[in-house]
């Protein structure tokens, strides 16, 4: 989906349009987070330019005798208006009902009796100009046994949300002129600053904590006669209180540079109508970027994607993929605007940034024509404050358009819960980062996260596969290049299109084709990958057998190292490893039925050897409990003191194996994982005493010969590498 995104904002960079904006609408959040889409959940309308994607209703229980109806009457001309979207709200239950005008000008709601809230919105027909979408929104309607006819007329959206916008150098951000005038000549007026504007809408309802709707508007050019390009997009509502929120996020396009520049804006009810930005505000955000490969030294691009986060409702927003021409250096920078007080936004509705960076590669077919391809590194989440970053890594890869999920919950005891730190390993700060590391200098690790999905009563296992970095980032430009070799049954098959996997056409097709259910062993391996100059290489092997109870293989979700410091780096130094730690996040995922719930692995293996040796060692892996994670999965640890630093060794690569209680398993290795630079032996002289207590024991070569002794007495002569177990000392003694 984001690769989509990325060559659709290449082509219109490259080939310029002139069209009028255009918008689309979203609702369908659900009472609770959930970390999946699924489809099928979800009734989908089209009206022109205008999309409504609406959450399937389950029968309402109804109580007769304590119920009564909402019947609402819609006046509007079909030849002006277009109706959408209609959304009752129960604070007192936290019930909420959808339906569609779709035309039609009467609906009804079978409800229990309350106080309710009730949602319109309309957007001007398609013979119009006007794309501004109009709120019409009545509060307090009483049910009580009987009806309550509620009319609606999206004129009473009288009330205009203005929120003019200022460039850097204090000029309001515009685009060009253009569209047709009354004798359908066409116009163009080249004025403006912004090559292109992208405006997100949302409606929260605060006694539930609840996105509501929102819409999403394309901004290239304006048609004359208004003032503003605010006039194109801006919101109309009803005058309401302040238990409703309306928020809109900016994306501006410098047309000068194509740099992004983005704002937010929050009303509470309609008492204000109009906010401004202050344009020193703007705070730069710079990231660096490493690419493994290079297609053409002339088409690099960087781009920035925005994620909005309302309560426990996580929303996408524009994305600018591929917009800034950019040299190899790697460097991305956009702005955003960070007030110095609260008067534009509240911290309820927050705004995410992930960068992007990219090398395009042209392809040209058999006849001539050109093609492009982009292998892009996205970011994790960014929230950039005034003097700091915070990193929240997306737990999902699949979460585009309509999905509820976020980064903030904690555990499956509360999961309406926002820890606004975050969760302690998928979050990060910029002080807890080197200033020179880079999005991809490391080595990738795949999550091929599988689940069961029942289609007309078959069931398929989806497979959706990624590739990410050490500091979160996703990375398209390994899984672009990844291949795939299938083994079906003991029989090789050959290689398949890794992308037929994510977009479920393997899936489909393959099960048409072998309705029985079998063995399947995939290999996948990269090779997109240097590490500080090395070449390095991830090789994952999945078996799943559909014939058992369980027919899908775990993954591995998250992987980072942290050192003693508690910064996430793979690098450390032989005489610090104590205290430093490796974390995974693994899962056994299923969604049948019960929508997708994470069990916990079997079996978690997880071993080190020098680079390129088969000399394996095992880390000892703690599952910690207080760091579960609402349908995401089980988070490990082992500490890093156990790594034995071999001589003339800086590189070790990382081998991790997660099973089912089926036998289903992931084993990928990562190579190289991490460095232990040599800051002399760290080891104390021969015949050195050992101290007391728990130790463990090694050869010289760093395999384990005991773990957890308190006496070293009864040991074969030899030489030997003792570790203290509680204080981390490590010593070389003799015994002879």
């Amino acid at each position: 989906m984001r690769k989509f995104f990325t060559l659709l904002l290449l082509l219109i960079l490259l080939v310029p349009m002139r069209m009028q904006a255009q918008q689309v609408v979203y609702n369908a959040l659900q009472m609770k987070p959930s970390l999946g889409v699924n489809h099928e959940q979800y009734d989908y309308f089209q009206h022109d330019n205008n999309t409504v994607f609406v959450a399937k209703q389950q029968p309402a229980q109804v109580d007769v005798e304590n119920s009564g109806v909402v019947k609402i009457i819609a006046h509007y001309d079909a030849n002006e208006m277009r109706g959408h979207l209609l959304a009752l709200l129960d604070s007192t239950t936290q019930r909420t009902s959808y339906d569609l005008l779709k035309g039609d000008t009467i609906s009804t709601f079978d409800v229990p009796n309350g106080t309710y809230d009730l949602v319109s919105s309309f957007t001007p027909s398609r013979n119009t100009t006007y794309r501004t979408i109009y709120y019409v929104i009545k509060e307090n309607i009483v049910v009580n046994g009987d009806t309550a006819v509620v009319e609606i007329n999206p004129h009473e959206a009288t009330i205009e949300l203005k929120t003019p916008t200022y460039a850097p150098d204090g000029t309001l951000w515009d685009v060009p002129i253009y569209g047709y005038d009354e004798n359908n000549e066409e116009y163009y007026e080249d004025n403006g600053n912004a090559y292109a504007m992208y405006v997100m809408n949302y409606i929260s309802y605060e006694p539930l904590q609840k996105l509501v709707t929102c819409s999403m508007s394309t901004v290239l050019y304006r048609p004359r006669g208004y003032e503003s390009v605010s006039d194109v997009y801006d919101m109309r509502v009803s005058p309401v209180s302040e238990k409703f929120i309306f928020t809109q996020t900016k994306q501006h396009i410098d047309k000068n540079n194509l740099i992004p520049y983005f704002n937010k804006y929050e009303f509470r009810g309609t008492a204000i109508d109009s906010l401004s930005n202050d344009p020193n505000d703007y705070c730069a955000y710079t990231e660096h970027f490493v690419l493994p490969v290079e297609n053409d030294p002339n088409m690099y691009y960087g781009g920035c994607n925005d994620w909005n986060i309302y309560a426990n409702y996580f929303r996408n927003g524009w994305s600018a993929n591929g917009s800034i021409p950019l040299s190899a250096d790697g460097a991305v920078t956009v702005y955003i605007d960070v007030p110095q007080d609260k008067k534009l936004y509240s911290d309820d509705f927050r705004t995410f940034l992930s960068p992007l960076y990219t090398n395009i590669e042209t392809v040209t077919d058999d006849e001539g024509n050109n093609s492009y391809r982009s292998y892009p590194i996205y970011g994790p989440l960014a929230l950039v404050k005034r003097n700091d970053v915070e990193y929240f890594v997306l737990p999902t890869t699949d979460v585009f358009f309509m999905s509820t999920s976020t980064p903030f919950v904690e555990n499956d005891n509360s999961s309406n819960a926002i820890d606004d730190n975050g969760h302690p390993i998928l979050h990060y700060t910029s002080k807890q980062r080197l200033s020179d590391d880079k999005f991809g200098n490391s080595a990738a690790y795949n999550v091929f996260k599988m689940y069961s999905f029942q289609r007309k009563s078959t069931t398929h296992a989806l497979m959706e596969v990624n590739y990410l970095g050490k500091l979160g980032e996703t990375r398209e430009c390994d899984l672009s290049r990844a291949t795939v070799e299938l083994t079906y049954n003991n029989q090789y098959i050959g290689q398949i299109d890794i992308n037929s996997l994510s977009d479920f056409s393997f899936t489909y097709a393959w099960k048409a084709a072998h309705p029985e259910d079998g063995v399947f062993d995939f290999s996948l391996t990269d090779t997109t990958i240097y590490v500080d100059g090395i070449h390095g290489k991830n090789i994952t092997k999945v078996h799943f057998d559909q014939n058992k109870n369980d027919k899908n293989a775990p993954t591995l979700r998250y992987l980072q190292f942290r050192n003693r410091e508690n910064i996430v780096t793979d690098h450390f130094n032989e005489n610090a490893l104590d205290g430093g730690y490796l974390y995974l996040v693994c899962a056994d995922i299923d969604n049948l039925n019960d929508g997708r719930t994470c069990y916990k692995p079997t079996v978690l293996e997880v071993s080190y050897t020098a680079m390129g040796s088969d000399d394996w060692q095992s880390l000892t892996m703690t599952e910690m409990p207080e760091y579960g994670y609402y349908n995401y999965g089980y988070t490990y640890r082992a500490s890093m003191g156990e790594v034995v630093p071999q001589k003339d060794v800086e590189w070790y690569d990382l081998k991790i194996k997660v099973v089912d209680e089926d036998g289903n398993y992931q084993e990928q290795v990562i190579s190289p994982a991490f460095k232990v630079a040599a800051t002399g032996s760290g080891i104390s002289e021969l015949n050195a005493t050992a101290s007391e207590g728990l130790k463990a024991v090694y050869d010289v070569a760093g395999r384990l010969i005991a773990n957890g002794i308190t006496s070293t007495d009864n040991l074969p002569a030899g030489l030997y590498i003792v570790k203290d177990l509680k204080n981390g000392d490590v010593k070389k003694i003799m015994v002879k």
